[in-house]
């Protein structure tokens, strides 16, 4: 895999595919409206592949799988917001 997942974010979570932790960063703030001091509070953080989440599928129940598995057919091109959480 040439990417990673990355959280980001303050107080909700985005999912992010990325190569490095500053391109999901930007990918992040392209969409987000922040004042400038509420910057300092966005984290970053690389999950690892192996991580289990819960995943919302399309009749709207959760399947729980790692994100390996949730990505097995995702094609990385440039950032991408993968999925959020509240």
């Amino acid at each position: 895999m040439n990417y990673k997942v990355f959280s980001v974010g303050p107080d909700w979570v985005e999912y992010i595919a990325a190569e490095t932790a500053e391109e999901a960063l930007a990918e992040h703030l392209r969409r987000a409206d922040y004042k400038e001091h509420e910057l300092q509070d966005i984290t970053v953080e690389e999950i690892p592949f192996e991580t289990e989440y819960r995943f919302e599928n399309e009749q709207g129940t959760f399947d729980e799988m790692t994100f390996a598995e949730w990505l097995k057919d995702f094609k990385y091109e440039k950032p991408k917001l993968l999925c959020w959480q509240d």
